[in-house]
């Protein structure tokens, strides 16, 4: 949490600069019920991450039907396998361009949240999720 809220300030002056000032929030802490409707609302989760260990909130967002655009980098296709779109992290255009198809064609969104629903399946059945919760739980005993 600390890093986000490190972030906080920067987030503001760049969406400051980019004409958009109060649009990004904050949620802080958020409950797993309350994570998981988010998820299930969203139009999108876009993870553009560079430096992934394992990519869990791709997981939860596939587990509701959030479609899911994330970097091709890291441990991040193996994850994400069919379940969702790969773009280079560094991919600026190609970013732009996927998010602009999944949130204007609701085709390609439902098909990418039966995808993402059918990987998460996957990855339940492999025990993927609950053995990386035994490894936090073992890491924090």
């Amino acid at each position: 949490w600390d890093s986000a809220r490190s972030a906080t300030p920067r987030i503001s002056q760049l969406a400051a600069e980019l004409g958009i000032g109060e649009r990004p929030r904050s949620l802080g802490y958020v409950s797993s019920a309350k994570l998981a409707a988010l998820y299930g609302s969203a139009a999108v989760l876009a993870f553009p991450s560079r430096f992934e260990g394992f990519g869990l909130p791709v997981v939860e967002a596939m587990s509701v039907g959030c479609p899911v655009i994330a970097a091709d980098a890291t441990a991040l296709p193996a994850l994400v396998g069919d379940g969702g779109l790969l773009v280079d992290p560094g991919d600026v255009d190609g970013w732009a361009r996927e998010l602009a198809r999944v949130i204007d064609d609701h085709v390609v969104r439902a098909k990418l949240a039966d995808a993402g629903r059918a990987r998460f399946a996957e990855l339940a059945a492999a025990d993927t999720v609950d053995r990386l919760v035994d490894l936090y739980r073992k890491a924090l005993a």
